[in-house]
């Protein structure tokens, strides 16, 4: 068939369109990034010509429709595809990043439909421009011809000149089809915002419906990752076109070997026997592995062509096949690309490997989509325009792409891209994780950010769509941070700064003007007081009226101003304490600091509102006992960190090849900077004498502790793992060239091991070895002579860490499957710990108690030994933590760059109950507390939380018949109490108010009176049920019990009963005096709360509340609590003031705080929470893990007691002071650190100077 090559332009692009004899006309439309450089069959002839043949595999790049004889290994899915045309005219084609959907349709249906002789095709790729109609727009230019006016805006706006479209290339193309195929789909998801997504997918609906008779018959194809698929089902009218999608699986070892063997054949080329066998068990069950093996395929070509050309020069013989050791010098299937990009980064200058990185991270999506779970590594490509770069990076991308690295190509409007070549590369090369994964947080950010800019570019740059309040603060800082790789988006921040200081200059105006407006108005009063001015009276009177008048206006002013710093000071706490969270607890710490110092300010002023106090004290409380890091080694990350045995000192190894040494309290010691590759792994000798640290750069080296060089241990191969025996006498290192290695402390080999190997750790008495491995498999090995005992089989990825606990018995594997499993020694799977992400080190604690796991999440998480539970887990504020270890006293963690410390400051929680707490009071003078208990107890307590004394009731004090009548007013008694007297919980307690006695609710329907020392004065009996509460007069003559008998009874101090207050009619479960003494509230399962006077005449009755009860302390307002989960304020009167919604169970109990300006509730919930007296939240305290029962305040406020069902008191320190020091004290390294990234002149590293600590 005769061909001939038309090359047309229009508008500025360049496409081809190939014709045929005869009626039939085929167009290829190239789109700018589609080069055709297909390669042609060649058979070499003579040896010259053998060596310059080109290889005819692809690498990393797809299958162009010049390369369809090249292309091998998809027949049937060809095949599948052709019949689909035929059928449907939407195609969509999912498979893994790596799959060949691309090839697929661009070598394999394209060429196979062009057979046919009456196809038009053409193209785009989503993600290439910013607005994809503009993408499909210049992929239908060509076949339409000249255009008036703008295709994509006008497509965009009204979707139903698309079918204008199709008409007229049916006009100019009768009796063709139309194939137009959008590949990588999934960009459409990480490259633009929903609106913009839902709008081109509705125009893709209309593309996709049946064409009418005089239109163009047409078929979409499209390609998509499949982890895509349940995100572009979610937009519900799209969602049923993917129904009928194409699952482009795994190929079959039988396709496979065509991928390898018959474009060699085609170059009359052979593997040497067993090789493809070998290559096919490398890339087995694998469906990401196309482009490995391509690249693969093609190194070893290229190998290959160096081995002849070598020999040709020096007149040898050579083998001419593709050869065995060819192909595991370039890293085999699975490290081929690693090592080439490794290779590569090595021989850059140091200034070129500093831009380097940032030129590969500009080239990576990072939508939220895609970062829902790291672990998946749903890493996407996107192609850059080189003015986001400088001139001279863009000298290296050029350098980039001769290395086959990335892809340079022009646009439409003639603008120079980049891209990497394939998705491939940043998941196989382990370095660009290392650079993505430890700049994600500002990576992340700028791609949204970008997202922003188009949206406002599009809306032509309205001033509406410039980032304000929060994002703008975060923009700001990243400005300052990073300006120069905020090149392309500078111009956006800076007018959003531009606006804010406009629009504040419009604030300040309009408020200068209210205030000019003020100055007149009272400017005119003072004119018209002089007129007026008659009479010494009235001029007294006159000046009287102003002086009113102006103290009012400073009132006002002081007011605002006022609310204005307690507004601001809340924002402050409330912020600093949402970073406790998210990996920045220093920052939480030294500003919630810094807040309370402020508060102390205000409140010397007096103008500190009291729920401004309790968020910052409550907040401050929270950060002091929360935080577990203590120190920073400095601003970056690790791939490995290790304590000396003495604890005093810290090694770590970076990716920069970077040796650090470390004093315990995070000064540096020494930096050591031999290696040229990322350092791995660092160990200490069992001496602490000796540093090994391992390598990519094939090494080991041996330092002394003082950081002088003894030593360097070759591989021949990446070292990713070193150890040292327990005796310290033998050093074992791992490497990826297959071998463990020995050697002495001197340095020489003493034996070597074959095992793919990533981490080996030795037994505790050394004469085991454990192996983690890439196959997914733990290896023991005897140490003596290498043999293997057994292989631990159980991860579904490779594992990446293994470590033995103290005492040998146990052994812990970290994988890529994200779970830690524990074994026991001969091999049975113990438990697997669950993780979100790849689990990269595993470590036991000294004691062997604990397990501390270290994430990609970002995590480091500790586990129970004992049964896998999870105790705690620790948040880096960098994406991912590679290395944990433990301090010898099991103290402290190390994990990436952090020093988290376990004991902390520990909340004085009293555990001396065997059984719930129902109660808990403090004593008037505030130095006992007592709590009351299911365990039939009242225990005594000092206020630090020891101990003082147990009050048992003697047994047989209650005279006559113990049991009690069933009638409790319709009530079953909850928990664990009986009739029979066998238990006998104790509800309720209270202090006389001058100390010297105590009265204690019980179960058996009894009160019992002590002496403040806990020995027991008499017992009051008169109730047939369980007595739920008991309180003292303010004046302490009187004692009243509420009982779930219905009613409330009225004792003497003596215990001679004085009047039964009757009226409710269901239990009654609380009771309180007023202050003045003179009204009593009682509250009722009933559903209500009676207002009695002291004589017991009922005064009113609240409805709709029923539990515990409590007078403010002027009297004027009483709280009730709830089943509802409500509190009510109610005037003394019985008037309703508010209701306070928030808990999510009944309400258990209320409290109000000494000086009236707080309110504590305790609930079903297990929660405790603080509120202003006229309603609004303040803050949330928790920490119980069972029901709250009871909340009691210090008499000076300054600690809230709350008693719970899960047998403990917990003692909340509201102590201002007190927590300050306590934060101080926690500081004082991080704050001393030279490294910490502050400032000497930073406010923040003197934050405490002005706080006494109980350091010296």
């Amino acid at each position: 068939m005769m061909e001939k090559n038309i090359q047309q332009t229009i508008n500025g692009v360049q496409y081809a369109a190939t014709s045929a004899t005869g009626d039939a006309v085929i167009y290829i439309i190239y789109n700018y990034y589609d080069a055709n450089d297909s390669t042609a069959l060649i058979e070499p002839v003579d040896t010259q010509l053998e060596i310059d043949t080109p290889s005819p595999y692809r690498g990393l790049s797809y299958f162009k429709s010049g390369d369809a004889s090249l292309f091998f290994g998809r027949d049937s899915q060809i095949k599948e595809l052709k019949e689909a045309t035929e059928l449907r005219n939407f195609i969509p084609i999912l498979g893994a990043s790596g799959s060949g959907k691309s090839s697929l349709v661009f070598a394999g249906l394209i060429p196979k439909l062009a057979e046919q002789g009456n196809w038009l095709f053409t193209y785009f790729r989503l993600g290439d421009h910013p607005d994809p109609f503009q993408a499909i727009a210049e992929a239908l230019l060509p076949l339409y011809g000249s255009y008036e006016g703008d295709l994509a805006k006008d497509i965009k706006e009204n979707q139903q000149k698309i079918a204008d479209i199709f008409k007229i290339i049916q006009n100019k193309h009768p009796d063709h089809q139309l194939l137009l195929f959008v590949d990588q789909f999934e960009q459409l998801y990480v490259s633009y915002d929903e609106q913009t997504q839902h709008l081109f997918l509705d125009l893709l609906l209309n593309i996709i419906q049946p064409p009418g008779k005089d239109s163009l018959p047409r078929v979409l194809v499209t390609t998509m990752r499949s982890e895509f698929l349940d995100k572009a089902r979610s937009y519900q009218p799209f969602a049923d076109a993917w129904k009928n999608y194409i699952d482009l699986s795994s190929m079959i070892p039988k396709e496979l070997a065509e991928v390898l063997e018959k474009p060699a054949l085609a170059r009359k080329v052979k593997f040497q026997e067993g090789l493809v066998k070998r290559i096919l068990d490398h890339v087995s069950n694998d469906k990401k592995c196309l482009p490995l093996l391509e690249f693969a395929l093609d190194e070893l070509w290229k190998k290959r062509t160096k081995r002849l050309k070598k020999a040709t020069e020096n007149q040898e013989q050579t083998d001419r096949r593709l050869t065995y050791d060819d192909y595991q010098e370039i890293g085999e299937v699975k490290g081929a690309i690693e090592k080439y990009a490794n290779n590569f980064y090595r021989d850059l200058t140091p200034a070129d490997k500093e831009e380097v990185p940032k030129i590969f991270t500009q080239l990576v999506n990072f939508s939220q989509f895609i970062q829902e779970d790291p672990a998946d590594k749903l890493y996407v490509r996107r192609v850059a325009k080189k003015n986001e770069f400088r001139e001279e990076d863009w000298r290296l991308v050029e350098v980039l792409a001769d290395k086959r690295l990335v892809v340079t190509n022009r646009n439409a409007e003639g603008e120079d891209t980049v891209e990497i070549i394939h998705e491939a590369l940043i998941r196989e090369w382990g370095t660009l994780q290392e650079w993505i994964d430890n700049d994600r947080a500002f990576l992340s950010w700028r791609h949204q950010l970008r997202i922003n800019i188009a949206q406002w570019k599009s809306a032509s740059k309205d001033e509406d769509g410039l980032l304000r309040r929060k994002p703008l603060l975060i923009a700001e800082d990243w400005l300052q941070k990073r300006e120069a790789d905020l090149k392309n988006e500078r111009e956006y921040i800076k007018k959003s700064l531009a606006l804010r200081k406009k629009e504040k200059k419009e604030r300040d105006r309009q408020i200068e003007k209210e205030r000019e407006q003020e100055r007149k108005v009272r400017k005119a009063a003072q004119t018209r007081t002089r007129v007026a001015i008659v009479s010494t009276v009235i001029v007294s009177l006159a000046i009287v009226v102003a002086l009113i008048k102006q103290q009012e206006v400073q009132k006002q002013q002081q007011e605002v101003q006022k609310q204005h710093d307690n507004n601001t000071l809340k924002d402050l706490s409330k912020n600093s304490t949402a970073s406790l969270y998210s990996g920045l607890q220093l920052e939480a710490l030294i500003n919630n600091i810094d807040a309370g110092k402020q508060l102390k300010k205000l409140e010397q002023s007096g103008r500190a509102e009291a729920d401004t106090k309790m968020l910052v004290v409550a907040n401050l409380r929270e950060v002091v006992y929360e935080i577990k890091e203590q120190n920073r080694l400095e601003n970056g990350s690790f791939n490995s960190i290790s304590f000396s045995p003495d604890g005093q000192m810290i090694a770590s190894g970076d990716s920069s090849g970077i040796v650090k040494l470390w004093k315990r309290d995070g000064s540096l010691i020494k930096t050591l900077t031999e290696h040229s590759a990322n350092v791995e792994s660092v160990s200490f000798s069992p001496d602490g004498q000796m540093i090994a640290s391992a390598s990519r750069d094939k090494t080991v080296k041996l330092w002394t502790r003082n950081g002088r060089l003894i030593t360097t241990l070759p591989h021949s191969a990446e070292v990713s793992s070193v150890s040292f025996s327990p005796d310290g006498k033998t050093i074992a290192s791992a490497s990826s060239d297959g071998t463990i290695k020995f050697w002495t402390r001197d340095g020489s080999l003493i034996k070597t091991f074959t095992a793919g190997v990533s981490s080996i750790s030795f037994s505790p008495d050394g004469q085991m070895i454990a192996s983690a491995s890439r196959d997914k498999t733990v290896k023991l090995w005897k140490r003596d002579d290498g043999s293997l005992i057994r292989t631990l089989t159980g991860h579904s990825d490779g594992v990446n860490s293994v470590r033995f606990s103290p005492d040998g018995q146990m052994i812990a594997s970290a994988s890529w499957d994200k779970t830690v499993k524990l074994w026991t020694q001969d091999g049975n799977l113990i438990k697997t710990l669950p993780g979100s992400s790849v689990v990269a080190d595993v470590i036991f604690s000294p004691d062997g108690q604990m397990i501390a796991s270290a994430s990609w999440d970002g995590t480091v998480k500790l586990w129970k030994r004992r049964d896998g539970s999870l105790i705690t887990t620790l948040t880096s504020n960098n994406t991912s933590v590679h290395s944990v270890s433990f301090s010898p006293d099991g103290q402290i963690i190390a994990g990436d760059n952090k020093l988290w410390k376990l004991d902390g400051n520990l909340i004085k929680i009293l555990t001396a109950h065997t059984n719930g707490v129902e109660d808990i009071r403090f004593s008037p003078d505030g130095k006992t507390l007592a709590s009351a208990s299911q365990d039939k107890t009242v225990k005594l307590w000092k206020p630090d939380g020891s101990l003082i004394k147990t009050l048992i009731a003697p047994s047989n004090d209650v005279p006559g018949n113990k049991s009690l009548s069933n009638n409790c007013s319709g009530d079953e008694p909850p928990d664990n109490s009986v009739d029979d007297g066998s238990s006998n919980t104790v509800s309720g307690v209270s202090f006389s108010p001058d100390g010297q006695m105590i009265a204690s609710a019980h179960e058996d329907g009894t009160v019992k009176l002590w002496k403040q020392d806990g020995n027991f004065i008499k017992t009051l009996t008169g109730h047939s049920c369980w007595v739920a509460d008991v309180r003292f007069s303010p004046d302490g003559q009187m004692i009243a019990s509420a009982s779930r008998d219905g009613s409330i009874k009225l004792w003497n101090r003596y215990g001679s009963l004085i009047t039964t207050l009757a009226g409710h009619s269901g239990a009654v479960e609380g009771v309180s005096f007023s202050p003045d003494g003179q009204m009593i509230a009682s509250a009722s399962r009933d559903g209500s709360v009676k207002l009695w006077k002291r004589n017991g005449s009922l005064i009113t009755t609240l409805q709709d509340h029923s539990s515990g009860i409590s007078f403010s302390p002027d009297g004027q307002m009483i709280a009730s609590a709830s089943s509802d989960g409500s509190i009510k304020l109610w005037k003394r009167n019985g008037s309703l003031i508010n209701t306070l919604k928030g808990h999510s169970d009944l309400v258990t109990n209320v409290s109000f705080s000494p000086d009236g300006q707080i309110i504590a509730s305790a609930s079903l919930d297990g929660s405790i929470k603080l509120w202003k007296p006229y309603g609004s939240l303040i803050t949330t305290l928790t920490g119980h893990k069972y029901v709250a029962t009871s909340l009691s305040f210090s008499p000076d406020g300054k600690t809230l007691a709350s008693a719970s069902r899960d047998k403990t008191v917990i003692l909340w320190n509201l102590n201002l002071d007190d927590l300050l020091v306590r934060g101080c004290n926690w500081l004082h390294d991080y704050l001393k650190n030279p490294n910490n990234g502050m400032s000497e002149n930073d406010p923040n590293r003197h934050v405490c100077d002005d706080i006494g600590t109980s350091r010296s």
